[in-house]
């Protein structure tokens, strides 16, 4: 289907970015897999221009490389960004869910209600990214019921390599049910007004997913960066006696 062309090229370019992005993301585009300006220009129905500013900033993102007379290849998952991103949502979640517990208004806990049983319908028969898509609104919700919206677009753009190894988690149904599950703790925490249960429960999900990392780079070899995840023991190994180790994984 071809885009409507706009007066602002740029917007033109941003529509493209989103599409590519999308697709990536929910691995319609598997990593090493080639992309041309001209065939996309002409599926798409614009000029080669939008397309090549659309590759630059899809470069920027890690998601594409350009290799000066090879061509563009979608990027494999970059492990570095995953750690950042969790490095990120752990710093900001954990505060925005206590304030969420704090503050949950009879109208925020409806919402909250109605986000779980959509994630619940999807449990089986649901695509992918549709369950990674209603995994995101719980967690955007959260960050809106705490007054600050724009928050949830840094946590976002941040994200984008973590959200490519959430739509391969998403594909194991026993990871789904252990997502869901950690959900209904972290709704239930924040009802019921329990900030320390809300941030507990939600440092231990997020812990889950990023346990989840490295048996993905394992699984899934050709999709990863090359890089590996430490392992909690070496971390420990680092650190001074005395000194409480940090949770999260860290990249060698």
């Amino acid at each position: 289907m071809a885009l409507q062309l706009k007066a602002n090229r740029a917007t033109v370019a941003d529509e493209i970015v989103a599409l590519l992005r999308d697709r990536i993301i929910r691995g319609e585009l598997s990593p090493g897999a080639q992309l041309s300006e001209n065939e996309i220009a002409q599926q798409l129905g614009v000029s080669r221009t939008p397309v090549r500013e659309a590759f630059i900033q899809l470069r920027e993102q890690s998601l594409l490389r350009i290799l000066p007379q090879r061509g563009s290849f979608v990027a494999p998952i970059n492990l570095s960004h995953v750690a950042d991103s969790f490095f990120l949502r752990e710093t900001v979640e954990l505060r925005t869910v206590g304030v969420a517990a704090e503050n949950c208004t009879s109208k925020n806990a409806d919402r909250l209600r109605s986000i779980i049983e959509r994630q619940r319908t999807l449990l089986d028969g649901g695509s992918d990214s549709a369950f990674v898509k209603a995994d995101d609104a719980m967690h955007r919700y959260l960050v809106e019921m705490c007054g600050r919206p724009r928050v949830w677009k840094t946590i976002s753009d941040a994200k984008v390599q973590i959200d490519r190894m959430r739509c391969l988690n998403a594909q194991d149904q026993t990871t789904r049910r252990r997502i869901l599950a950690d959900h209904v703790r972290i709704v239930e925490a924040v009802i019921g007004g329990d900030p320390d249960a809300a941030v507990g429960a939600m440092k231990q999900h997020l812990h889950n997913i990023f346990e989840n990392t490295e048996r993905l780079a394992k699984q899934y070899p050709g999709y990863m960066d090359g890089q590996t995840l430490a392992t909690k023991r070496k971390r420990e190994a680092k650190t001074r006696p005395g000194e409480r180790p940090y949770q999260s994984a860290t990249l060698t």
